[in-house]
């Protein structure tokens, strides 16, 4: 049996964009509000909040399930035209840049771990000042199989050069919390106040803002 890799002395702190770090919940439904009109799907496709429980080439090809005339490739891509439109608009969730300059003054590593595309994540990223704060940027095409699989976030992990076991994820649906936790990292929800806390997988905590995780990170 090979010797097992030593614990890299890094932590990471890993955190989603939509929802998470990018303030886009509202402009990801209008976007697929957006494609269920194009696919002529209406009520009989998935819900936003249904959708999101899935990955997006599964929804694409549902779409096109019953409509051969339709491409899922170009489905694809015009969805994600129309997410790096939108992107334009949207706003960092407050406290993104106090969080992110926080742990990096403290040697913590950061990255970006997304389902969505790599491109257009960074390109928000710049724009919102905050590329500079993150050390990697994982998206869909890093890895055969995204969220919930783990592999988005172990591939981060390696990216980072980061012990999983002194890490942090960072996480606002219960899709991406399963991915995080599958990976063996210490999770954190991000919820709003009074919501919904059942059917989440064993994360470590709930949080409402990101800078509720100063404390916490203080701690780790």
């Amino acid at each position: 049996m090979p010797p097992s890799r030593p614990a890299s002395p890094h932590r990471g702190l890993l955190l989603d964009l939509d929802g998470t770090v990018a303030d886009s919940h509202a402009m990801l439904a209008n976007v697929y509000a957006r494609l269920i009109a194009h696919a002529g799907a209406g009520a009989d496709a998935l819900t936003f909040e249904e959708a999101a429980a899935h990955t997006l080439p599964d929804v694409v090809a549902g779409l096109c399930a019953t409509r051969p005339d339709l491409d899922p490739a170009d489905l694809l891509r015009r969805y994600e035209a129309w997410v790096y439109e939108g992107y334009v608009e949207v706003p960092a969730r407050t406290g993104a840049a106090q969080l992110l300059d926080w742990a990096r003054e403290r040697g913590w590593r950061t990255a970006i771990v997304t389902s969505a595309s790599v491109e257009p994540s960074r390109a928000w990223l710049s724009a919102r000042g905050l590329a500079d704060l993150i050390d990697a940027t994982v998206g869909r095409e890093n890895t055969e199989r995204s969220k919930p699989h783990p592999d988005p976030y172990r591939f981060a992990l390696e990216a980072l050069d980061c012990d999983g076991v002194t890490s942090v994820a960072v996480e606002d649906s219960r899709t991406g919390a399963r991915a995080a936790v599958d990976a063996g990292l210490r999770t954190y929800a991000i919820v709003a106040p009074g919501a919904e806390r059942a059917g989440w997988p064993a994360v470590t905590g709930f949080v409402h803002e990101l800078l509720d995780l100063q404390e916490l990170l203080a701690r780790a």
